[in-house]
């Protein structure tokens, strides 16, 4: 679905079905992120899914997406941050960094078409993923970041599905040598086989090393390690809405 940015009837029967069974909590419906925002029947999606919910699902832009998963994460933050903060949320179809100050508006923040779907499915086929393919998908990796200028911050943090599955595997840190240890790791080891170890499903275990090869970009770009957040997308969203 993601090579192709295309929901088959199948896929658009299943979406709904997800989202009458989990986008409804005391009223809030989950936003639509980028593998709806880039559907090429998105119209069809969003017209199924609100039928079926009987309410209007909201479609989040890639700048909606950064700043909302901005107040999601550091409002869940333990400890308070002096100085600016980056947090970086990798979905299955877009990467958003979002740079500010805790309680304050966002001041920077790029959407990037760079997901764990989509670095998956279109360069880590095999089980486990190839040396090289790994190597492709890295080059493809860095040669979108090049250009990016993101300002120096004091602190960074993950969130997102490939950061609260690398909590398991490899703590609440991700610096940049414990990513490559994770990147290398799943390289030798099948997915079920994983997937049992770490106790993470099947599907989420097939996208992490693409979605490790992104965090591990950020991080070398920030000169930071990222901590894993307790809040994110979801939670910003919330927050906006009845904060």
């Amino acid at each position: 679905m993601f090579r192709t940015r295309l929901f088959s009837r199948l896929s658009v029967g299943v979406a709904v079905a997800l989202l009458a069974a989990v986008g409804l909590t005391a009223g809030f419906v989950n936003p639509a992120t980028a593998a709806v925002r880039n559907a090429a029947n998105r119209d069809e999606l969003v017209s199924a899914v609100e039928a079926q919910l009987g309410e209007a699902l909201r479609v989040l832009s890639g700048e909606e997406e950064a700043r909302l998963s901005f107040l999601g994460a550091t409002q869940a933050l333990a400890d308070p941050v002096p100085g600016t903060v980056a947090v970086v949320d990798v979905g299955g179809g877009s990467t958003e960094i979002a740079v500010g100050t805790p309680g304050a508006e966002v001041q920077w923040w790029r959407s990037l078409p760079l997901g764990s779907g989509l670095l998956t499915d279109r360069y880590l086929s095999s089980d486990p993923p190839a040396t090289g393919e790994v190597d492709a998908a890295r080059t493809h990796v860095a040669r979108l970041f090049a250009d990016l200028d993101v300002p120096s911050v004091n602190y960074a943090v993950a969130v997102g599905g490939t950061a609260t599955s690398l909590g398991r595997m490899s703590g609440e840190v991700l610096s940049d040598d414990a990513l490559e240890r994770c990147v290398r790791m799943l390289c030798l080891t099948p997915v079920a086989e994983a997937a049992r170890r770490f106790g993470i499903d099947p599907e989420r275990v097939r996208l992490l090393p693409a979605g490790m090869l992104v965090l591990q970009a950020v991080a070398r770009r920030l000169s930071l390690p990222l901590s894993i957040a307790q809040g994110g997308l979801r939670e910003g969203a919330i927050l906006e809405r009845h904060g």
